[in-house]
C-alpha cells in the first residue's frame, strides 16, 4: 500500500548523510562572527545528546500514534488528543535511585491520592449523604508528600526546574536548596554523611535519591543541529 510522506508511519529508521550523523554524535556547532566552529563533545555529552534525541523522537512517535488511533476509532466530529488507557506505575526503590525513579514515584503518589479520594473520602461522604450505616475508615493522607515534591514555589521539582534554568547551577546547588527549604520537613531526609542524595518518605516507604545527573536529565534539551538533522532526513520523520 502506497502512502504519502505525511501519512506514512514514522517508524522506520531515520536517515541522512553519514557525515551529518557523525558530526551530530561527536561535535557541537558554535557560531562566532559568521564562522561555524565544531567543538568535540565528551563521551557524556554525546550520550546525553543521543538520549535527548531518542526521547524526542519516540515522544513524537507516541503522539502521532495517539492521533492516528483517535482518528480511526472516533466516530464523532470533535477531535481529541487523548485515548483512555490506564497504566498503573510500579513504585520503585532500587539500590541507586535517580531522576527517573523520582518521576515514577511522584506519579504513584498522585495515583495513591486519587485512590484515597475516591475510595475513602468521597465514598464515605456518599454513605453519609444517603444515611447508610457505615463504620468510619481511617487512612493516611499522602497530600503532604505531593506538596513536598511539587507545591510552588519550593517543591523539589520546582526547585529542580529553577536550577535547570541557570547555566552555572549544578546538581549540588540543587541539593543544597532542597536541604535549605525542607530540612525541617519530617517527610524529607538529609544523608548522615555529606553525600549527593536526599530522602523522601513516600506512602510506600523511604527512598533515597542520588542527585548526580538530575539537572541534565531534567533539561533534556534537543540541540538545534539535531533538529536540523531531522529536517534534512530523507525519511518522513520530519513530519512528526
Amino acid at each position: 500500500m502506497k502512502t504519502s510522506n505525511r501519512s506514512c508511519p514514522p517508524c522506520r529508521s531515520w536517515a541522512s548523510r553519514r557525515t551529518s550523523r557523525t558530526r551530530f554524535s561527536e561535535f557541537s556547532p558554535q557560531e562566532a562572527r559568521n564562522e561555524r566552529l565544531l567543538t568535540a563533545l565528551t563521551i557524556d555529552q554525546a550520550l546525553d545528546a543521543r538520549d535527548a534525541f531518542a526521547k524526542a523522537l519516540y515522544s513524537s512517535l507516541f503522539a502521532w500514534l495517539v492521533a492516528r488511533i483517535n482518528h480511526i476509532v472516533y466516530k464523532g466530529s470533535k477531535r481529541t488528543s487523548a485515548i483512555s488507557i490506564l497504566d498503573i506505575f510500579g513504585f520503585e526503590d532500587f539500590k541507586e535511585n535517580s531522576f527517573e525513579q523520582l518521576c515514577i514515584n511522584y506519579a504513584n503518589e498522585h495515583l495513591q491520592c486519587y485512590f484515597n479520594m475516591h475510595i475513602f473520602k468521597l465514598e464515605q461522604q456518599e454513605y453519609a449523604k444517603e444515611k447508610i450505616p457505615w463504620q468510619n475508615i481511617t487512612y493516611t493522607d499522602n497530600q503532604p508528600i505531593i506538596h513536598l515534591l511539587s507545591k510552588k514555589p519550593v517543591g523539589i521539582l520546582h526547585l529542580l526546574d529553577d536550577e535547570s534554568n541557570f547555566p552555572r547551577a549544578t546538581d549540588f546547588s540543587f541539593l543544597e536548596k532542597c536541604h535549605y527549604n525542607h530540612a525541617l520537613n519530617e517527610l524529607y531526609s538529609r544523608p548522615r554523611l555529606n553525600g549527593p542524595e536526599f530522602g523522601v518518605r513516600h506512602f510506600a516507604g523511604q527512598v533515597w535519591y542520588n542527585v548526580e545527573g538530575f539537572l541534565d536529565k531534567n533539561r533534556d534539551t534537543l540541540r538545534t543541529d539535531v533538529v536540523d538533522l531531522l529536517i534534512s532526513s530523507s525519511i518522513p520523520v520530519r513530519y512528526l
